[in-house]
């Protein structure tokens, strides 16, 4: 999960995207990307490192003056369903 199409061009713009990204990465986030057209940094973690890794990003987060928080969505086993 390294985007080099458009993730180099909105650094720019979101500067706590690449720290926010290392962090992650180095506690354990398989990878770690600007969500959509940002300002989320999306990351996938192995369920072990889930801790590790929003602390981690916390942390970061408040050393860059970055508001926001971390929020864990678990994957879901079923699509999309239509129930009349």
């Amino acid at each position: 999960m390294h985007d080099f199409l458009h993730e180099p061009y909105r650094a720019a713009l979101f500067p706590h995207l690449t720290p926010l990204q290392e962090v992650a990465r180095t506690a354990g986030a398989v990878g770690a990307v600007l969500s959509g057209a940002g300002p989320t940094v999306l990351t996938l973690v192995h369920p072990d490192l889930v801790e590790n890794v929003t602390t981690a990003m916390d942390r970061a987060a408040r050393d860059v003056n970055t508001p926001g928080r971390v929020v864990r969505v678990d994957p879901v086993s079923q699509g999309y369903q239509v129930i009349n």
